[in-house]
């Protein structure tokens, strides 16, 4: 009877130590898990951010482009002023490139009260129907 008392005292030593072993290896197995979990993320991660960078590279060596100079001045006489987008012809007429309309310097027209204008720097008298007269020749302009 003393050896079945002694053998059952040995038994409950080891128990704990059997326990012990046992919680240990669930403690690495979750451990493990943890591990591959996060090395999985991880590698998830870096793929997603090479194919950010391979759909949308970087710029390199980006040179601004060249601005135009103020006035270009044609073969012709005609020359065109980039700053104010005024085209003058050669034979000095002038139009806005914004709206294709004919430019007049607002210090050379005098307006009348029935809507007709007169520009004094081409001598043109312009009627509030849009008939055009030369004031020198007094002879309708027809375009």
């Amino acid at each position: 009877m003393y050896m079945a008392i002694a053998s059952v005292n040995a038994a409950s030593a080891t128990a704990p130590s059997f326990a012990q072993i046992s919680q240990s290896s669930q403690s690495a197995a979750g451990a493990l898990a943890a591990q591959m979990s996060a090395a999985a993320n991880q590698k998830l991660r870096d793929e997603r951010v090479a194919l950010a960078q391979k759909m949308n590279p970087q710029q390199t060596n980006y040179n601004l482009p060249a601005e135009l100079d103020p006035v270009i001045y044609f073969e012709n006489g005609g020359s065109f002023d980039t700053t104010s987008n005024i085209l003058t012809m050669a034979d000095g007429k002038q139009f806005d490139t914004t709206t294709g309309l004919p430019n007049h310097d607002p210090n050379t027209i005098i307006r009348m009260a029935n809507g007709a204008y007169l520009e004094t720097k081409n001598n043109i008298l312009t009627m509030s129907d849009g008939a055009q007269m030369d004031t020198i020749t007094g002879l309708k302009i027809t375009v």
